[in-house]
């Protein structure tokens, strides 16, 4: 029997790894260029309660309101279209969202952008972690799915010193800009190297794609300690049953997923658990913050 090494090969490192770039997604407004650009009044100006706070509202809920509307659309394409396929719709929309902030002309195109930008991240988040989990060793799978935490608290780290640094800067229109569109960043490398992501061996195995999932699970666990590839061979099975034993329970609810969830209590339980799990770390505000931290540091560092 294989050791608990021989779980994770160098090539499922490196897939988590790129993976994870799905998660390296923040942005920020309220750069003193941006409110000039839109002839909005800055912090302390008249007309700044009714005409910018609206505006800075608006762009945050449609921020938020993409990632909804993307988090719900996963319900079905995450298993129509499997996680990479998802990964890579994501990656468009986050080019797509960041040129058209970056490059706005107008403040319709810009707000545009915010939601499209939200789409993207409510993919990212929501298909990032789940695609990890799936090629990730049972033994190591906090650790690497971890990498999604990571990099999503680097993404904020990143954006709010590239906020902090081009403050400063002489160009205002790049001032804003520049952070805007440097979202394109992440997901143009991670949809350049996506097609040599493997699927999900999970959702293969869903689709009766057998052979594929387990020449992929033969190279992700593949180790000079286990020339058997017993390792594969056990987590190849112990798939091909779990999938068995969700679809006949499946099946008591009439093969809807929605009635097994609310009317079944233990998975309602789950159910519940998990929101309000999601629903507190946001109920502390983080994006609230996050997005218009310029805005706050013009107001409370640099007076």
């Amino acid at each position: 029997m294989a050791g608990p090494g021989a779980q994770t090969s160098p090539y499922n490192r490196r897939v988590i790894a790129f993976a994870a770039l799905g998660s390296l997604a923040s942005s920020t407004i309220g750069q003193p260029g941006w409110y000039d650009f839109f002839n909005l009044p800055q912090t302390g100006q008249p007309g700044y309660e009714n005409v910018t706070t609206p505006v800075i509202a608006t762009a945050n809920g449609l921020l938020s309101a993409g990632a909804a509307v993307a988090c719900l659309a996963l319900t079905v394409s995450g298993d129509l279209y499997g996680r990479v396929r998802n990964l890579q719709a994501g990656c468009l929309l986050g080019i797509l969202g960041g040129a058209l902030q970056g490059g706005a002309a107008t403040l319709a195109m810009f707000q545009a952008g915010r939601f499209i930008m939200g789409l993207c991240i409510g993919i990212m988040v929501t298909i990032t972690p789940m695609y990890l989990s799936e090629i990730s060793s049972p033994l190591s799978r906090g650790w690497l799915v971890g990498h999604h935490a990571i990099f999503l608290v680097f993404g904020y780290m990143l954006s709010a010193w590239i906020g902090y640094g081009v403050y400063f800067a002489p160009n205002h229109s790049f001032g804003w800009r520049f952070p805007l569109a440097f979202q394109v960043v992440p997901p143009l490398v991670l949809l350049s190297g996506s097609p040599f992501l493997p699927f999900s061996p999970r959702w293969l195995m869903s689709k009766g794609r057998d052979d594929e999932a387990w020449t992929i699970i033969r190279r992700l666990r593949q180790s000079p300690d286990d020339p058997g590839d017993v390792v594969a061979k056990e987590e190849f099975s112990q798939i091909q049953e779990q999938l068995k034993l969700d679809h006949e329970k499946l099946a008591l609810w009439g093969g809807n997923p929605w009635k097994a969830i609310f009317l079944k209590k233990s998975y309602r339980k789950r159910m519940i658990i998990g929101f309000l799990t999601q629903w507190g770390a946001e109920f502390g505000g983080p994006l609230i913050i996050v997005s218009p931290a310029p805005s706050l540091q013009s107001a409370y560092l640099f007076q």
